[in-house]
C-alpha cells in the first residue's frame, strides 16, 4: 500500500464475545489495518467514554460489527451501529456465533456479511483484504480532496492578491491621474491670470483709441487743453511761447496729477524704510573708515535696505510676486548705489557742488528706474509703454533732488559725521519715497 493516511477501524462488540474479539483484532492488526478499540483507547472509569465512542465513530474509516446472539440483543451495540449508519459509515458485519434468526438484526439483513464459524481464516483474510482496498480507496479520495481544497485556497489566495494588486495599479493611475489633471488646472490658472491682465490691458488701450477717436484729440492735446488755464501764469511768467515748450509743461503737468498715492501706512513704511537706510549707509561707511571703499560699501548698504523696504511694499500690492525678481531689485539696488559712490569724487571734481550730486542721484535713479520697469512689464504690472517711462524719467527726477537737496541743504556746509548722517537719511526720505510713490501711481493705474 502507499503512504497514505488510512482511517482507523472501528470495532463493535458485546462483552460476552470478548475472546473471539481479541482473536479477530489480532489478525487484522497483523494485516497492517489500525484498529479502535474502546478498551485500548478509553481509560478505565471515564466520564465521558460515550463522547470518546461517538468521536470514534465519526473519524473511522469502516467500521466491522461481530455479530452473535449476545450482540444482538445488545444495546450499546444497537447504537453504534445506529450512529454509523447515520453518518453514512460503511459497516462490515462478521458472523462469529449463532444463526441469522438469532445473531442478525434486521438493519444488516441485506448487508454482505463474513461467516468465520467454520473457516475462520480465510473469512478473516477476505475482511482484510477488502478493509484494506477500501481504506486505500478512501484514504486516495480524501487526499484528492484535500488536494483540491488547498489548490482552491491556493487559486483563491492568489486571486485575492491579484485583486489586490489591481486594486493598488488603478489607485496609483488614480493619483496620477489626478496629479496630472491638478498640474493642467494649475497651468490653466496661470495662464488665466495672464490673459484676464493682457484683457485688462486691452481694454484700457481701446477706451482710450475710442475716446481720442470720438473727440477728434491726441491724449496729449487733451491734457493741454484741460491743464489750460492752469498752465497759462507759467507761460506768461516763464515767457513759454512755443508748441514743443506747451507739449512739454502738459506733460510734467500729466505726470504730476496722475500719481495715485498708496495708503497712508505705506507711505510710511516707505519714508521711515528709506530714511533708517540712509542712517545705516552713512554708520556702516564710517564704521569702515574713510576712502572710496568705505563709501561704496554704506552705499551698498543703503540701496539694499531702501530697495528691501520697497519690495516689501510692492509685495503688499501682490506685485513681485518672483523671488528671483525680489532679489534682483535689491542687487540692482546696492549695486547702482555702489557705482554712483564709487563716480561721485570724479563728478565733483569735474562738476562740483549740488549740480555733481544731482547727475550722480540721476545716474542712480536711471539704473533702479529702468530695472524696476522691465520687472513690472514683465510681471504685466503696468498699463503701457508710457508708464514704464514714467517710472524711469520719475526716478532720475526724483533722485536728482533728493542728492542736490540733502548736498544743499545740510552735507555741503556741515560735515560732520552726524549731519552727514542726517543727510542720507534726507536723501532716502525725499528721492526714495518719490520714486517708490511714482512706482505705486502707475501699478494702480493697472489695476
Amino acid at each position: 500500500m502507499s503512504k497514505l493516511n488510512f482511517r482507523h477501524v472501528f470495532i463493535s462488540y458485546s462483552r460476552q464475545d470478548d475472546n473471539v474479539m481479541q482473536s479477530v483484532v489480532a489478525f487484522l492488526q497483523k494485516k497492517g489495518l489500525k484498529i479502535w478499540l474502546d478498551k485500548k483507547e478509553i481509560p478505565p472509569g471515564s466520564p465521558i467514554w460515550e463522547i470518546e465512542i461517538e468521536k470514534a465513530i465519526k473519524e473511522t474509516g469502516a467500521v466491522v460489527v461481530l455479530l452473535s446472539p449476545d450482540s444482538n440483543n445488545s444495546v450499546w451495540v444497537r447504537r453504534e451501529l445506529n450512529f454509523a449508519e447515520a453518518h453514512k459509515k460503511r459497516i462490515y458485519p462478521v458472523l462469529i456465533s449463532g444463526n441469522e434468526r438469532n445473531a442478525i438484526p434486521i438493519s444488516l439483513t441485506s448487508h454482505q456479511r463474513v461467516d468465520i464459524r467454520d473457516n475462520e481464516e480465510a473469512e478473516l483474510n477476505s475482511l482484510a483484504t477488502t478493509l484494506g482496498f477500501y481504506l486505500e480507496d478512501l484514504a486516495k479520495e480524501e487526499e484528492a480532496k484535500r488536494k483540491a481544497k488547498e489548490e482552491e485556497k491556493a487559486r483563491q489566495k492568489a486571486e485575492e492578491q491579484e485583486a489586490r494588486a489591481k486594486a493598488e495599479r488603478e489607485r496609483q493611475e488614480k493619483i496620477l491621474e489626478k496629479k496630472t489633471d491638478l498640474k493642467d488646472a494649475e497651468e490653466a490658472l496661470v495662464n488665466t491670470e495672464a490673459i484676464v491682465k493682457k484683457t485688462r490691458l486691452r481694454v484700457s488701450a481701446l477706451k482710450e483709441e475710442i475716446a481720442t477717436l470720438e473727440t477728434g484729440k491726441t491724449n496729449k492735446e487733451k491734457v493741454f487743453s484741460k491743464k489750460n488755464k492752469t498752465a497759462l501764469p507759467y507761460r506768461k511768467q516763464w515767457g513759454i511761447a512755443s508748441l514743443k515748450e506747451r507739449n512739454s509743461l502738459a506733460f510734467l503737468q500729466n505726470l504730476f496729477s496722475s500719481i495715485s498715492l498708496p495708503r497712508w501706512t505705506t507711505t510710511l513704511w516707505l519714508a521711515t524704510g528709506w530714511a533708517i537706510a540712509g542712517i545705516i549707509g552713512w554708520e556702516v561707511g564710517a564704521f569702515i573708515g574713510g576712502g572710496i571703499i568705505s563709501g561704496e560699501i554704506g552705499g551698498a548698504f543703503f540701496g539694499a535696505i531702501g530697495g528691501g523696504f520697497t519690495v516689501s511694499a510692492l509685495r503688499k500690492e501682490k506685485v513681485l510676486a518672483k523671488k528671483r525678481h525680489m532679489l534682483r531689485v535689491l542687487l540692482v539696488f546696492a549695486f547702482s548705489m555702489m557705482f554712483t559712490e564709487a563716480i561721485d569724487t570724479t563728478i565733483h571734481t569735474t562738476i562740483g557742488g549740488s549740480t555733481g550730486w544731482a547727475v550722480a542721484g540721476a545716474i542712480f535713479g536711471l539704473f533702479t528706474g529702468f530695472d524696476l520697469a522691465s520687472l513690472l512689464k514683465k510681471e504685466q504690472a503696468l498699463m503701457s509703454k508710457n508708464s514704464a517711462f514714467i517710472i524711469i524719467i520719475g526716478g532720475i527726477i526724483a533722485w536728482a533732488i533728493g542728492f542736490a537737496i540733502s548736498e544743499t541743504l545740510i552735507g555741503y556746509y556741515l560735515y560732520t559725521n552726524v549731519f552727514k548722517s542726517a543727510k542720507w537719511a534726507m536723501l532716502g526720505l525725499v528721492s526714495g519715497t518719490a520714486s517708490s510713490l511714482i512706482i505705486f501711481s502707475e501699478i494702480k493705474k493697472t489695476k
